[in-house]
């Protein structure tokens, strides 16, 4: 449920958007997700579509996270972590140097927000002080505002697919996964999942979440 403090910052966010007409053409959405599906606890990374020679076929992971980020001009590059490995600021800053940096740098020359939630990897000092030497400017959501942020929504559709193939060991977990990301992660989807969320902005008029027909205060809605 969302909270009534959040509630109250959920209408303050939307007066904003409002008030600057904010259509998000120079942003960023980034986080990250955990598909379930490991003995491993080393933590590596790797981009989608990029195999690790050194482990083509692994059990006993509890399965990968995800992250990545879309934007009006398209995706980043996705990176697959190992579900068991912690991440903490110092790797949640070495993800951002090996796919939110570069992509800010060669397609928006710099001139972009990164927007992500407030969990304590994305506002920890560590991760403040990082951030400030690359140039990355950035801004939250407020808390219990998934349906705020459109890379939600590729999460969603990425475990609804993943479901579907229902991939019976890690290899071919991150085979679909991949395949998702080839498929349907377009600049044209990005740009449909942006005015999807911004909609859902400018509903909240109450603070509410109007993914559906009908507002709620759940935090996610199934919107099919």
């Amino acid at each position: 449920m969302i909270s009534e403090r959040n509630t109250h910052l959920r209408i303050l966010y939307r007066e904003h958007i409002m008030v600057t007409n904010q259509f998000f053409y120079n942003h960023l959405f980034v986080d990250e997700c955990k598909i379930t599906s490991g003995h491993h606890g080393k933590f590596q990374w790797y981009r989608v579509n990029q195999f690790n020679p050194k482990r083509k076929r692994v059990a006993h992971y509890s399965g990968f996270s995800i992250y990545g980020g879309i934007s009006r001009r398209g995706p980043t590059s996705f990176l697959i972590i190992p579900g068991n490995a912690r991440i903490n600021s110092e790797i949640y800053c070495d993800m951002i140097g090996h796919c939110v940096y570069p992509f800010i740098r060669d397609v928006y020359a710099m001139n972009c927000n990164l927007i992500q939630d407030n969990a304590s990897i994305h506002v920890s000092h560590y991760t403040r002080e990082f951030m400030d030497h690359l140039g990355i400017r950035r801004s939250f959501f407020p808390a219990q505002s998934p349906d705020f942020n459109p890379i939600e929504y590729v999460w969603r559709g990425m475990k609804e697919y993943v479901s579907q193939k229902n991939p019976t060991d890690l290899e071919q977990l991150q085979l679909r996964i991949a395949e998702y990301v080839r498929k349907y992660v377009t600049v044209e989807f990005c740009n449909q999942l942006i005015d999807y969320s911004r909609r859902n902005i400018i509903r909240s008029v109450d603070g509410r979440n109007y993914e559906g027909t009908k507002p709620t205060n759940l935090l996610y809605r199934d919107i099919r």
